[in-house]
């Protein structure tokens, strides 16, 4: 898996766990395996990184309801 890609996936997987409460980079890139640096290094900060797992579901979604698996 890329590196982007494991970010994105521990943040969502830190996001249901957890909730909003305690998200911090340092807690993203602990569930993702890979160094603080890293998120702000693809992501610039915590805000977009965020902003990038809602795209990618809304995206999904999208996707899901125009093949009629919604």
């Amino acid at each position: 898996m890329k590196t982007r890609d494991k970010i994105i996936k521990g943040a969502k997987d830190f996001l249901l766990r957890e909730g909003q409460a305690g998200v911090t980079v340092r807690a993203i890139a602990a569930e993702a395996g890979v160094n603080p640096g890293l998120v702000h290094h693809y992501f610039g900060s915590k805000e977009n990184l965020i902003i990038a797992l809602i795209d990618i579901e809304i995206s999904v979604r999208r996707l899901l309801s125009k093949l009629g698996l919604d």
